[in-house]
């Protein structure tokens, strides 16, 4: 997944790497990425972007994963329109922008 952004925007990583620390998961599936969430490896994250991709990786956002994504997560960037992807109760997101 993060080689096909790297080669459709490489030069905008690259510029972006420059003003922030950019994490990316190590984790290949739902329960991996949650894990991967509780374990502390995003904390300070304060933004991230979700390709329509993603979704294999993350599962839809649900009260499950928002539950588990650190606290310092303030915003969502979700690559599409695809809402349907997104399956919360939005009083969940006070607080973090989508």
């Amino acid at each position: 997944m993060l080689n096909m952004l790297f080669q459709s925007a490489k030069k905008e990583f690259d510029a972006l790497s420059e003003i922030a620390d950019l994490v990316a998961p190590s984790s290949t599936s739902r329960e991996e990425f949650i894990e991967e969430c509780k374990s502390g490896a995003f904390d300070g994250v304060v933004a991230a972007y979700r390709t329509f991709d993603s979704v294999t990786i993350t599962g839809r956002i649900d009260s499950e994963l928002m539950e588990n994504l650190p606290k310092s997560l303030k915003f969502i960037a979700h690559n599409g329109m695809c809402f349907a992807l997104v399956q919360t109760n939005f009083n969940q997101l006070i607080g973090t922008f989508l």
